[in-house]
């Protein structure tokens, strides 16, 4: 979401398939997925079982991602400029900040009242395209979402999952 600066919005379409087991009061995840969120914009994002990388793709190749490391030939065709540029654009989206200890970035905005790298607002965002397509892959078929109201229009079985009675005394 981050990489494709999306992270104020959500898709408007998932669709995805994949085997989640019915274990009561377990961990009910599929571990074998492959699901495709559509954006706005002509943007998307494939969530598939698998190495555990991001991958962004474009017009002059793909980018992989993983724990800090950056390959591929559009990497490794960057020149100086480039890099400078990308360093540049992440400070831009890590609201002047270097990432790193994100614990450390936290205090560090608790008392400046700075934004953290890893803000609720975004990381809700990244999340919620998670649960969209657990939703999606249990309901077998592709739903329609609108980002804007985080529901799914005119569709009350989806709509129904998005979230669950509370445990008292806790409530939203």
């Amino acid at each position: 979401m981050w990489a494709l600066e999306l992270g104020d919005t959500g898709p408007y379409e998932i669709a995805g398939v994949g085997d989640i087991p019915e274990i009561e009061n377990g961990f009910n995840t599929a571990e074998l997925f492959d699901c495709t969120m559509k954006f706005s914009g002509d943007k998307s994002i494939q969530l598939t079982s698998g190495s555990n990388e991001l991958i962004v793709s474009g017009e002059l190749g793909r980018i992989r991602v993983n724990r800090g490391r950056l390959t591929g030939k559009p990497i490794e065709e960057l020149t100086e400029a480039d890099d400078k540029w990308i360093n540049e654009k992440i400070l831009e989206l890590c609201h002047g900040k270097r990432s790193g200890n994100h614990m450390m970035n936290f205090s560090d905005c608790v008392k400046d009242g700075g934004k953290p790298i890893s803000d609720v607002w975004s990381h809700h965002r990244s999340v919620s395209v998670c649960h969209l397509a657990n939703l999606a892959m249990r309901l077998r078929r592709t739903l329609k979402w609108d980002p804007v109201n985080e529901d799914f229009a005119g569709d009350e079985q989806a709509s129904s999952m998005v979230s669950r009675p509370q445990r008292e005394p806790y409530s939203l």
